[in-house]
């Protein structure tokens, strides 16, 4: 009789234990979760700010040039032109001009 109390006993603890481990666990995924929400929330903001930003930002108009695009010399206008904050593209490039 007393080896199976001993053993109630026991199983009890183990039980006890073991609760109390997974309680843990689970504050611990919680925090965890908590924590990444946090930094999603703060990237949703960024973008926010970021996107209200870009839509303020208002480029410089460029002059067209007669680069034909894919050349080399289309890709150096196009960097110059985001160099000095102008718009990519204007309707009458690659156009020869008379």
């Amino acid at each position: 009789m007393a080896n199976r109390k001993s053993r109630d006993q026991l199983k009890k603890s183990n039980l006890k234990r073991t609760r109390l481990r997974r309680a843990k666990l689970s504050r611990e995924r919680a925090k965890g979760a908590n924590a990444k929400a946090m930094e999603l929330k703060d990237a949703k903001m960024n973008a926010k700010e970021a996107a209200k930003l870009c839509r303020s930002f208002t480029a410089i108009p460029c002059q067209p040039t007669e680069a034909i695009p894919g050349t080399r010399r289309k890709l150096n206008v196009m960097a110059s032109r985001i160099e000095a904050g102008e718009e990519l593209w204007n309707q009458n490039d690659g156009l020869e001009s008379s």
